[in-house]
């Protein structure tokens, strides 16, 4: 049953990432608690570290036979809501280390992915390649797209 509320289903191969990200609200005066992810002093409410850690106990499956109900990668990321900075992500949480970083999330999919599909089964290889972005894609020079690191292909 697990497996059904998880979305694996008869499918106990399937990659499966949870990304959460978040308004990082700092606290003002007459905010409910609850909507509090920065307090004033500068550190992250205790209700998002406590988030945080559970989200954290669900990470890093990397087996097809490991732990049905955790998930191969999730992050959580916190983004500012306030001008100037609205859009930018929070940098300072989750902390470096942490098994919830987004710079670490689809390279963790992506993985997974490659072991139980590409190298795996080398038969299945015109179903299961990855697709690659053709390096003169205008996506890749697009500013938002910074720090990303994308699989490129060669010239065809």
């Amino acid at each position: 049953m697990r497996d059904r509320i998880q979305g694996r289903g008869p499918y106990p191969a399937l990659v499966y990432g949870f990304l959460q990200v978040m308004r990082a609200n700092r606290e003002t005066p007459g905010m409910p608690p609850n909507d509090i992810a920065i307090c004033q002093d500068g550190q992250i409410a205790e209700l998002i570290r406590r988030y945080h850690d559970v989200l954290a106990r669900l990470a890093d499956r990397a087996d097809v036979r490991a732990e049905t109900t955790k998930y191969e990668a999730v992050a959580l990321t916190l983004v500012d809501p306030d001008p100037p900075c609205d859009g930018e992500i929070i940098t300072a949480f989750p902390r470096a280390g942490s098994a919830l970083m987004l710079a670490d999330f689809f390279e963790k999919l992506y993985t997974q992915y490659d072991q139980r599909f590409i190298y795996a089964a080398p038969a299945l290889a015109t179903t299961t390649r990855r697709l690659e972005w053709a390096p003169e894609s205008p996506v890749l020079r697009d500013p938002r797209v910074e720090g990303y690191n994308p699989r490129v292909g060669g010239p065809e």
